[in-house]
């Protein structure tokens, strides 16, 4: 009994304190309770939300998702509920671009001129027209430009190889800039009597010059007899030294940025050359070639009768050459310890010859990050 009033009063205080419950088959089935009445109030099975019963004597399963549950409205906000506890009050109505970000589906739209669209110089309205001139030259045509003309952008058009006459009438001052529209190079030259000036070419020499294709613009002006043009080198070039085929602030180059010569290289890294203290334990240090130096000669003295146990440190990362070549000084009896990381030929590692005043000497590399060495002997009992 004192179980009984326990769990009735842990209940009241949960219920007290503002806690909810789940749903209970047992509960609701049970004869005695006759389902959940009109009003009850159940957290969801997420425990994010609840549930509000709208009938008496309710013994469904507000969570079921097989379509059984009966009389359950759900107590969250739900933007598409038009009624009950979820019904969200003064709700907006979005306009159809607030879900959709189509721009289609904006009202009002702006109505965008032409060239908003197309980037087209001709769809501009009210464009600029410098002095009278219509400003384009049909192909293999003959073009008569008065006074009217200076100061004009002239567009030559057309889809073939042609020639261009852009004629004087015999009035100083006029000018015009002559700009090549087509992918084919234009022809430009003026009528039997008249010769264009060029700079680089002497005066009078010729009547015609070529335009290059794809945009290139000439600037042409006419003292009232004779044409003078200034037809650019539409490339840049590396070697000019004035006009505007040349390169601004070019760089000076050194040698090897076109050779790709290593001997061209300066301040190249000299090889290193190290002089080791004869001890019972040395460390053949490889910082110097991580640094650059593209190989170190190691001069090694030992001992007489003594044991001189090597191991190698600081090789550079895995894919870059580490060579080095170690000099031995060799006392009387002198022996070595290699490191385990070389390979040696036969599998076999090279003894010191132990003759006092003579030198042993052996070439060691490495090429993925001292993992391994490889090592050979060049000479020895020199």
């Amino acid at each position: 009994m004192n179980g009984v009033l326990f769990l009735f009063a842990q209940t009241l205080r949960w219920v007290q304190a503002g806690g909810s419950f789940l749903y209970d088959a047992t509960f609701a089935s049970d004869p005695d309770v006759g389902g959940y009445p009109q009003g009850a109030v159940l957290l969801n099975a997420a425990l994010s939300g609840f549930w509000i019963n709208t009938v008496e004597h309710n013994v469904t399963d507000p969570d079921a998702t097989d379509g059984n549950a009966q009389g359950w409205l759900s107590m969250n906000p739900d933007w598409n509920a038009t009624s009950g506890p979820g019904q969200i009050l003064n709700r907006p109505d979005l306009a159809k671009v607030a879900t959709s970000g189509r721009y289609d589906d904006l009202s009002g739209l702006p109505v965008l001129a032409a060239v908003a669209t197309s980037g087209s110089y001709i769809d501009l309205v009210n464009a600029p027209v410098p002095g009278n001139y219509s400003g384009v030259i049909a192909s293999s045509t003959t073009t008569i430009l008065n006074a009217s003309a200076n100061g004009a952008l002239v567009v030559i058009s057309g889809t073939s190889h042609t020639t261009i006459l852009p004629t004087p009438i015999g009035r100083a001052g006029i000018r015009i800039d002559l700009l090549n529209g087509t992918s084919y190079t234009q022809t430009v030259s003026t009528p039997s009597g008249t010769h264009i000036n060029s700079p680089g070419v002497a005066a009078d020499s010729t009547s015609s010059f070529a335009l290059q294709p794809s945009f290139t613009i000439v600037r042409m002006a006419s003292d009232g007899s004779n044409w003078f043009a200034d037809p650019p080198q539409s490339n840049a070039d590396w070697n000019a030294t004035a006009g505007i085929a040349q390169i601004l602030h070019k760089p000076a180059l050194a040698p090897v940025a076109t050779s790709c010569n290593y001997a061209d290289l300066t301040n190249r890294p000299a090889s290193a050359i190290v002089n080791l203290q004869a001890g019972a334990a040395v460390m053949l240090d490889l910082t110097l070639i991580v640094n650059g130096a593209p190989e170190i000669l190691f001069n090694l003295p030992v001992a007489g009768g003594a044991t001189t146990t090597l191991t190698i440190a600081n090789p550079p990362a895995a894919g870059v050459l580490a060579e080095f070549v170690l000099v031995v000084a060799n006392s009387a009896n002198s022996k070595i310890v290699w490191p385990a990381s070389i390979r040696w030929p036969q599998g076999s590692a090279p003894s010191l010859t132990g003759v006092a005043g003579k030198l042993d000497t052996f070439v060691i590399y490495t090429q993925d990050g001292g993992a391994t060495y490889c090592g050979f002997v060049a000479a020895q009992n020199q």
